[in-house]
């Protein structure tokens, strides 16, 4: 498969899409890999089929930044009423889908719960435990290798990796609740009322979460200034078979960190409260070095009151 950018750059013309002023969040239906505009969620647009076979189940879907490519996972039936999670990787170019391993089977390594990519640690995270409650927090690297990372003592079964704050949200399952988890400590922050959704994906620009839910809804979901109270709104149902949803950054205007097709002052602002933080695809590094300082201050300011192509 040909190999985006790790930052995202230059994907609406890998895409031959029209100029990209929101999130392109990815999808996966029964057949094929598909994107939407985060301001239109309804209008979907078939990037190409996955070739994988159709009457599997759902997938849960994420963004590896470090190489590119969208990895999904799935839970597919096995013998004695068990699931095997398969880990497939899919070009956003191209839709093409591959196997790339068998997890395992859920009577030898547990439920799986969340599945999302980590900036902070440049691999995928999942939730994992024995029976319902996924309290232990686990790694999974692009050949589909597991690695024991944090107990957290608390179930979690959606999340998405927020780069304005470099920290991992999680909803749990029964009575939602939205938290922050600490991924070196497990430590898991203020509990926040949410909608019960079954994956969620964060998308930068718009400082906004978006879940799915279980019967294939879309919500917008805001915290405030990444916190409590969170709000949600519901934008529609996804489709039959809709499963996974993943944001990938545009970098086609990497300065309009508002999505908003210009650069002007909250681009700045945005800049400015991200000033002297450093992490692996952290919002506002707009010379892609992993912090963001002067060089991004000044690409952003001789960008400014230019209007986005």
């Amino acid at each position: 498969m040909p190999m985006l950018g790790g930052n995202g750059r230059g994907l609406c013309a890998a895409l031959a899409s029209a100029p990209c002023l929101g999130a392109t969040l990815f999808g996966v239906t029964p057949t094929s890999i598909v994107r939407f505009d985060s301001a239109d969620p309804a209008a979907q647009t078939e990037i190409g089929p996955h070739g994988l076979p159709a009457s599997q189940f759902a997938f849960l879907l994420t963004y590896n930044r470090a190489d590119g490519y969208l990895y999904g996972r799935r839970s597919e039936p096995a013998p004695g009423s068990t699931f095997d999670y398969m880990l497939y990787r899919f070009d956003p170019a191209t839709g093409a889908g591959e196997l790339v391993s068998n997890l395992g089977n859920t009577g030898v390594i547990g439920q799986l719960g969340f599945f999302e990519y980590a900036d902070t640690l440049g691999r995928i995270v999942v939730s994992r435990g024995n029976g319902a409650v996924r309290h232990e927090l686990w790694t999974i690297d692009e050949d589909g290798a597991l690695e024991f990372l944090v107990d957290t003592g608390r179930d979690h079964i959606a999340a998405a990796f927020d780069s304005r704050r470099g920290a991992m949200y999680t909803v749990s399952a029964g009575s939602p609740r939205m938290a922050t988890v600490d991924l070196a400590t497990g430590a898991v922050g203020p509990l926040n009322v949410v909608v019960a959704v079954n994956e969620m994906a964060y998308v930068a620009c718009e400082d906004s979460f978006y879940g799915r839910t279980s019967v294939g809804v879309l919500h917008s979901i805001q915290t405030t200034n990444g916190e409590g109270p969170i709000s949600n709104t519901n934008l529609g149902f996804l489709g039959s078979g809709f499963g996974g949803i993943a944001a990938i950054p545009d970098g086609s205007c990497g300065p309009d960190l508002d999505c908003s097709g210009d650069v002007g002052f909250t681009d700045l602002n945005i800049l400015l409260g991200q000033y002297g933080k450093a992490w692996p695809g952290i919002h506002g590094d707009l010379d892609g070095d992993g912090d963001v300082d002067f060089g991004d201050l000044n690409l952003l300011l001789s960008a400014y009151s230019a209007a986005c192509e």
